[in-house]
């Protein structure tokens, strides 16, 4: 079977898009212990069951790293 030039400059350019991506991905997680005194402003959340997101206006206030307050 016979590869053309063309598919493998098209295979090459494919494989580098998809490096770059997912080099470029960089997810930075929070340390449980950063979340004490932190306050997190909640806009908007996904519900599975729905394709558009529902806007929400909620305040998250972290008294310690396991507990918080909203509103």
């Amino acid at each position: 079977m016979r590869v053309s030039y063309k598919t493998n400059i098209m295979r090459i350019v494919l494989l580098f898009l998809l490096i770059t991506v997912l080099a470029s991905c960089n997810k930075q997680g929070v340390d449980a212990n950063e979340l004490e005194g932190s306050t997190w402003e909640i806009y908007q959340y996904k519900d599975p069951t729905s394709t558009n997101p529902i806007a929400l206006n909620d305040t998250l206030t972290f008294n310690s790293h396991k507990a918080y307050t909203y509103n």
